[in-house]
Protein backbone atom coordinates (compact mmCIF):
# COMPACT_ATOMS: atom_id res chain seq x y z
CA UNK A 1 0.00 0.00 0.00
CA UNK A 2 1.37 3.37 -1.06
CA UNK A 3 1.60 6.10 1.29
CA UNK A 4 -0.89 7.95 0.07
CA UNK A 5 -3.26 4.80 0.18
CA UNK A 6 -2.28 4.87 3.62
CA UNK A 7 -3.48 8.30 4.81
CA UNK A 8 -6.79 7.98 2.51
CA UNK A 9 -7.32 4.55 4.71
CA UNK A 10 -6.57 6.52 8.03
CA UNK A 11 -8.63 9.36 6.86
CA UNK A 12 -11.58 6.92 5.78
CA UNK A 13 -11.24 5.02 9.39
CA UNK A 14 -11.00 8.39 11.50
CA UNK A 15 -14.79 9.38 9.41
CA UNK A 16 -16.77 6.40 10.48
CA UNK A 17 -14.91 6.34 13.69
CA UNK A 18 -16.65 10.23 14.28
CA UNK A 19 -19.60 9.23 12.84
CA UNK A 20 -20.19 6.35 15.47
CA UNK A 21 -18.88 8.60 18.17
CA UNK A 22 -21.30 11.73 17.14
CA UNK A 23 -23.97 9.09 17.46
CA UNK A 24 -22.40 8.07 20.50
CA UNK A 25 -22.32 12.14 21.91
CA UNK A 26 -26.18 12.59 20.83
CA UNK A 27 -27.13 9.47 23.42
CA UNK A 28 -25.00 10.60 26.09
CA UNK A 29 -26.42 13.55 25.65
CA UNK A 30 -29.79 12.43 26.02
CA UNK A 31 -29.30 10.65 29.05
CA UNK A 32 -27.24 13.01 30.93
CA UNK A 33 -30.86 15.62 30.53
CA UNK A 34 -32.95 12.62 31.27
CA UNK A 35 -30.49 12.04 34.72
CA UNK A 36 -30.64 14.49 37.27
CA UNK A 37 -27.10 15.08 38.76
CA UNK A 38 -26.63 13.78 42.05
CA UNK A 39 -24.55 15.84 44.09
CA UNK A 40 -22.34 14.17 47.04
CA UNK A 41 -21.60 17.12 49.02
CA UNK A 42 -24.86 19.01 49.05
CA UNK A 43 -23.35 21.76 51.78
CA UNK A 44 -20.92 22.13 49.37
CA UNK A 45 -20.24 26.33 49.04
CA UNK A 46 -18.68 25.59 45.43
CA UNK A 47 -21.04 26.15 42.40
CA UNK A 48 -21.96 22.65 40.32
CA UNK A 49 -23.17 24.91 37.74
CA UNK A 50 -20.18 23.88 35.43
CA UNK A 51 -20.80 20.40 36.15
CA UNK A 52 -19.99 18.39 32.46
CA UNK A 53 -20.79 14.93 32.40
CA UNK A 54 -19.41 11.72 30.07
CA UNK A 55 -20.27 13.66 26.62
CA UNK A 56 -17.60 16.22 27.20
CA UNK A 57 -14.62 13.74 26.98
CA UNK A 58 -15.79 13.08 23.05
CA UNK A 59 -14.82 16.02 20.47
CA UNK A 60 -11.66 16.47 22.13
CA UNK A 61 -10.68 12.97 21.91
CA UNK A 62 -11.89 13.34 18.42
CA UNK A 63 -9.34 16.86 18.12
CA UNK A 64 -6.19 14.64 19.94
CA UNK A 65 -7.24 12.03 16.79
CA UNK A 66 -6.78 14.18 14.31
CA UNK A 67 -3.80 16.02 15.48
CA UNK A 68 -2.03 12.53 15.91
CA UNK A 69 -3.39 11.44 12.35
CA UNK A 70 -1.83 14.48 11.33
CA UNK A 71 1.71 14.30 12.69
CA UNK A 72 1.96 11.02 12.35
CA UNK A 73 1.89 11.21 8.42
CA UNK A 74 3.61 14.85 8.46
CA UNK A 75 6.52 13.36 10.17
CA UNK A 76 6.34 10.40 7.37
CA UNK A 77 6.16 12.30 4.73
CA UNK A 78 8.69 14.14 5.83
CA UNK A 79 11.25 11.11 6.19
CA UNK A 80 9.77 9.80 2.87
CA UNK A 81 10.99 13.15 1.30
CA UNK A 82 14.47 13.14 2.84
CA UNK A 83 15.11 9.34 2.21
CA UNK A 84 13.83 9.82 -1.72
CA UNK A 85 15.63 12.80 -2.69
CA UNK A 86 18.55 12.05 -0.42
CA UNK A 87 18.67 15.03 1.89
CA UNK A 88 21.39 15.91 4.06
CA UNK A 89 18.84 17.72 6.34
CA UNK A 90 15.74 15.98 8.51
CA UNK A 91 12.77 17.64 9.53
CA UNK A 92 14.62 17.37 13.04
CA UNK A 93 17.51 19.88 12.37
CA UNK A 94 14.96 22.43 11.64
CA UNK A 95 13.71 25.03 13.91
CA UNK A 96 10.36 26.12 14.26
CA UNK A 97 7.39 28.25 16.32
CA UNK A 98 5.74 24.67 16.76
CA UNK A 99 5.88 21.33 15.45
CA UNK A 100 3.62 22.12 12.22
CA UNK A 101 5.66 25.08 11.67
CA UNK A 102 8.92 22.90 11.28
CA UNK A 103 7.20 20.22 9.31
CA UNK A 104 5.52 23.07 6.94
CA UNK A 105 9.29 25.19 6.76
CA UNK A 106 10.89 21.41 5.77
CA UNK A 107 8.42 20.61 3.05
CA UNK A 108 8.86 23.92 1.37
CA UNK A 109 12.15 25.10 2.35
CA UNK A 110 14.03 22.23 1.81
CA UNK A 111 11.97 19.52 0.15
CA UNK A 112 11.12 22.77 -2.19
CA UNK A 113 6.89 21.55 -2.18
CA UNK A 114 4.78 24.37 -3.04
CA UNK A 115 1.82 24.55 -0.07
CA UNK A 116 0.11 27.99 -0.47
CA UNK A 117 -2.83 26.30 -1.89
CA UNK A 118 -3.05 24.82 1.11
CA UNK A 119 -2.26 27.58 3.27
CA UNK A 120 -6.42 27.77 5.21
CA UNK A 121 -6.14 24.16 5.64
CA UNK A 122 -2.36 24.74 7.89
CA UNK A 123 -4.33 28.17 9.25
CA UNK A 124 -6.73 25.55 10.49
CA UNK A 125 -4.36 22.89 11.31
CA UNK A 126 -2.76 25.43 13.57
CA UNK A 127 -6.18 26.27 15.26
CA UNK A 128 -6.34 22.80 15.66
CA UNK A 129 -2.89 22.67 17.54
CA UNK A 130 -4.30 25.89 20.05
CA UNK A 131 -7.37 24.03 20.88
CA UNK A 132 -5.87 20.13 21.43
CA UNK A 133 -2.89 21.81 23.45
CA UNK A 134 -5.80 23.37 25.69
CA UNK A 135 -7.45 20.05 26.41
CA UNK A 136 -4.28 18.51 27.02
CA UNK A 137 -2.31 20.69 29.09
CA UNK A 138 -5.48 22.88 30.72
CA UNK A 139 -7.86 20.29 31.01
CA UNK A 140 -9.60 22.17 27.94
CA UNK A 141 -9.85 25.77 30.28
CA UNK A 142 -8.65 28.99 29.27
CA UNK A 143 -9.35 30.45 32.83
CA UNK A 144 -5.56 30.64 33.19
CA UNK A 145 -4.59 32.86 30.27
CA UNK A 146 -5.67 36.33 29.23
CA UNK A 147 -8.77 37.74 28.11
CA UNK A 148 -7.35 38.76 25.48
CA UNK A 149 -6.37 35.01 24.67
CA UNK A 150 -9.61 33.91 25.57
CA UNK A 151 -10.85 36.09 22.64
CA UNK A 152 -8.57 34.54 20.47
CA UNK A 153 -10.00 31.07 21.44
CA UNK A 154 -13.10 32.26 20.67
CA UNK A 155 -12.16 33.88 17.48
CA UNK A 156 -11.41 30.57 16.24
CA UNK A 157 -15.09 29.36 14.01
CA UNK A 158 -16.65 26.44 15.54
CA UNK A 159 -15.09 27.24 19.57
CA UNK A 160 -16.84 29.23 22.41
CA UNK A 161 -16.27 29.54 25.79
CA UNK A 162 -18.91 28.28 28.68
CA UNK A 163 -17.64 29.55 31.33
CA UNK A 164 -13.61 28.86 31.07
CA UNK A 165 -14.36 25.46 29.60
CA UNK A 166 -14.02 25.18 25.61
CA UNK A 167 -17.04 24.06 23.60
CA UNK A 168 -16.27 22.39 20.64
CA UNK A 169 -18.82 22.77 17.89
CA UNK A 170 -19.59 19.66 15.25
CA UNK A 171 -18.11 21.70 12.46
CA UNK A 172 -15.09 22.84 14.23
CA UNK A 173 -14.16 18.50 14.17
CA UNK A 174 -15.36 17.58 10.64
CA UNK A 175 -13.38 20.91 9.06
CA UNK A 176 -10.23 19.84 10.75
CA UNK A 177 -10.39 16.42 10.01
CA UNK A 178 -11.57 17.84 6.10
CA UNK A 179 -8.18 20.57 6.42
CA UNK A 180 -5.89 17.48 7.88
CA UNK A 181 -6.95 15.13 4.86
CA UNK A 182 -6.03 17.85 2.35
CA UNK A 183 -2.98 19.57 3.95
CA UNK A 184 -1.30 16.08 3.64
CA UNK A 185 -2.68 15.09 0.11
CA UNK A 186 -0.85 18.69 -0.49
CA UNK A 187 2.07 18.08 1.46
CA UNK A 188 1.96 14.56 -0.42
CA UNK A 189 2.19 16.25 -3.60
CA UNK A 190 -1.10 14.41 -4.75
Amino acid sequence: MTLLAQIDHDYKSLKSYFNKLFKLLEETIKLEQDSKIQLSNVGSTKSHKNYHGFSQFIKPDMLLNIYSFLEFWLISICENQKKSMNLSLSFKDIKGDNDLHVYRKYLVKYVGLELKSAKSDYDRMQELRKIRNYFIHHGGHVAHVSIKEQEKVTNIKGISLSASLIVVEDDFVWTSLESANKFLHTAFGA
